[in-house]
């Protein structure tokens, strides 16, 4: 089985996107919106953050075992969500300035959505995900690296990052640095797992390896 990895643009790579992760993740929360939001994407672009992206692995020739005379085509086997964290943005400019805010969106991102089919799964295609999320994440020269929350669900998925080559951090917290404007020290910028949310791991990479 072969397949490429592919930004969404598409209603209908979105669709199977967000119900493939909505499948995974055991939601129904929307996820994303129904198309790119482009003069949301520009403001957040101005700011020198990453808008948000879905990228979406998709099969060739085939659906595999998930195939069915009505099967979609193309077919989406996997799916992730990679962009600036504007919620953490958010708070850094309410408590400190916005021009910490935009540094921060400037040096960080975070994959908050990433799942494979089932039936997909052990082929290479979550890694080759994860990789497309860097190559896009490292273009912006600032962006010092990414993070994201590894739940611990049927399969926990911190052993997989891990195996992508990113650093397994603690179950509650982890504290990424970020330099202001201006500034000659970091910033430690804590992120905590929200109240309610479900067990997991915080994962970290940073992208200076990739540009060398």
């Amino acid at each position: 089985m072969s397949y490429s990895v592919r930004r969404a643009h598409d209603p209908e790579l979105r669709r199977q996107a967000r119900t493939l992760l909505q499948h995974a993740l055991d939601t129904d929360d929307g996820l994303f919106a129904d198309a790119p939001d482009a003069r949301f994407a520009e403001a957040v672009a101005a700011l020198g953050g990453l808008p948000q992206t879905v990228l979406v692995a998709v099969a060739h020739g085939t659906a595999g075992a998930d195939a069915t005379a009505s099967a979609p085509s193309p077919f989406v086997i996997g799916a992730a969500v990679v962009g600036s964290d504007l919620d953490v943005g958010r708070a850094i400019a309410t408590g400190i300035d916005d021009r910490t805010a935009a540094a921060f969106l400037q040096q960080w991102a975070v994959v908050s959505h990433l799942a494979v089919a089932a039936s997909h799964r052990g082929q290479g295609v979550g890694r080759a995900l994860v990789d497309a999320t860097e190559a896009i994440a490292a273009v912006a020269p600032t962006r010092a690296g990414m993070h994201a929350f590894a739940l611990d669900a049927e399969h926990p998925s911190a052993p997989f990052f891990a195996a992508c080559g990113w650093r397994v951090e603690d179950a509650d917290r982890v504290t990424l640095p970020m330099l202001p404007p201006g500034a000659s020290r970091p910033l430690p910028v804590p992120l905590s797992r929200p109240e309610g949310a479900r067990p997991g791991r915080f994962v970290t990479h940073s992208l200076s390896a990739r540009r060398r």
